[in-house]
């Protein structure tokens, strides 16, 4: 009881803060993405904190922006009817519309095919359709300044995660029982991983724009200021490293400098000078490792017992993928599809396969994969014709670091991440519109 009052008091408040300032509630939605944990159900449907949030967004949007609905209706119905008129629409505009259609697309085919349809629609709803639909929204209400307080907010909560996580290992207090003799820790959420999973992109996101700012002339010319003070942002970026360091999520480790390695080679704003030195660097760091230290090599290569697990898993997935090549499992269904081809007993079977490519081929099939890799291409391509613009490689580095953790883990395919993964997207493409796109490039 006590509970269901406290939700209708947040929600209620929520509301009436959406219908007042949809921007702010939108930007404070941002730093409400772990609010996912806090879940419910109405009647026999499921739900989360979250998710509310997002449903009283899109509703008051809906209700002060119909006909900007009715108007993207319209355009949507053009977009497909010109997609057999090549000539009527640049190219560039297809390298989005094509991975976002195959995306849709797969989704609601994974539902169908899926073994538990009422679960395949929840993770369906809180995916794939509240994400895409919380993009569209941001996409048409959010300039660059808008953007920059959503990632404040983003941040403000990173950092509570962050600090819980510290006070967890000092203290050896509510980690969980799984956790709790390699004390990991694990902040608000059940397991490890998902620190790193979260924090990791923001970490590269602040180094690329502290960078950014020290580049006066690029940055006064790309309007891409600071809302905080460098050494704050400094020291936000050192809490966020020691919390993923304590939750001993290696691979976040691994993909922050890889994502921000390859940042670097594509900007301007590095000399070449500066670059041949990470270059260096780098070959001589990765020499280093393998020549002694044996058990870092190890786990770069995939040789510890987590990469043997990872490598036992991804041999079952082929498998199983070679069984269901088009169309994969469905949502939710690996769990069960696998089960057959489950040798290596020694561990559980996990929800999905840990690799972003085999997670998506697997649930949405391979035109969800297509689309996958699809949005991979335009994401480069659109980073490397904005490198000068320290705020669109940041956001890339965000995306990379998120994609090259993914190798090993499960990105995109959660609440929070699925909101994250869309806000900065939509942050990187705030440089211009969709409809502006093919007349700039």
């Amino acid at each position: 009881m006590i509970f269901s009052i406290f939700l209708t008091i947040t929600f209620a408040a929520f509301a009436l803060l959406a219908w007042r300032d949809l921007k702010l509630a939108l930007i404070l939605l941002c730093g409400l993405t772990p609010t996912y944990l806090v879940r419910f159900s109405i009647g026999p449907v499921p739900s989360t904190m979250l998710e509310g949030f997002l449903v009283i967004v899109i509703g008051v949007f809906a209700t002060h922006h119909h006909s900007v609905i009715l108007s993207a209706t319209k355009d949507l119905r053009r977009s497909f009817t010109s997609f057999r008129m090549t000539e009527k629409l640049h190219a560039t505009r297809y390298t989005l519309t094509l991975p976002l259609f195959c995306i849709a697309l797969a989704s609601i085919a994974a539902v169908i095919i899926a073994p538990d349809k009422i679960s395949a629609l929840g993770i369906w709803k809180a995916y794939y359709a509240e994400p895409f639909i919380f993009g569209l929204i941001i996409w048409k209400l959010f300039d660059r300044n808008d953007y920059r307080k959503a990632f404040l907010a983003l941040g403000a909560s990173g950092l509570v995660i962050a600090l819980f996580a510290i006070v967890q290992v000092l203290f050896h207090v509510g980690i969980p029982d799984a956790w709790a003799t390699e004390n990991r820790a694990t902040s608000f959420f059940p397991y490890p991983n998902a620190v790193g999973l979260l924090l990791a992109p923001m970490v590269s996101w602040m180094i690329v724009m502290v960078q950014g700012r020290r580049q006066k002339a690029v940055v006064a010319h790309t309007s891409t200021g600071f809302l905080l003070p460098t050494t704050y942002c400094l020291v936000f970026t050192a809490i966020l490293l020691l919390a993923i360091g304590l939750a001993k999520t290696e691979a976040a480790l691994v993909a922050i400098p890889a994502a921000l390695y390859v940042v670097a080679m594509i900007s301007p704003m590095i000399s070449k000078r500066k670059k041949m030195f990470a270059t260096s660097s780098v070959v001589i760091a990765l020499v280093s490792i393998f020549m002694f230290l044996p058990s870092v090599a190890a786990k770069l290569t995939l040789h510890d017992t987590s990469g043997l697990v990872r490598r036992a898993q991804w041999s079952e997935t082929f498998h199983l993928l070679a069984d269901h090549p088009y169309l994969g499992v469905g949502l939710n269904g690996y769990p069960t599809a696998i089960v057959p081809y489950h040798d290596a007993t020694t561990y559980e079977i996990f929800q999905y396969p840990h690799n972003v490519f085999l997670n998506v081929w697997s649930e949405l099939g391979l035109i969800g994969l297509i689309g996958l890799i699809g949005l991979i291409i335009f994401s480069t391509k659109f980073a490397w014709q904005h490198r000068e613009d320290p705020w669109t490689l940041a956001c890339f580095a965000a995306l990379l670091t998120m994609l090259i953790h993914g190798l090993v883990d499960v990105p995109f395919m959660k609440n929070d991440l699925a909101i994250v993964s869309v806000l900065v997207f939509m942050g990187m493409m705030s440089r211009e519109k969709l409809e502006a796109i093919g007349s700039r490039q």
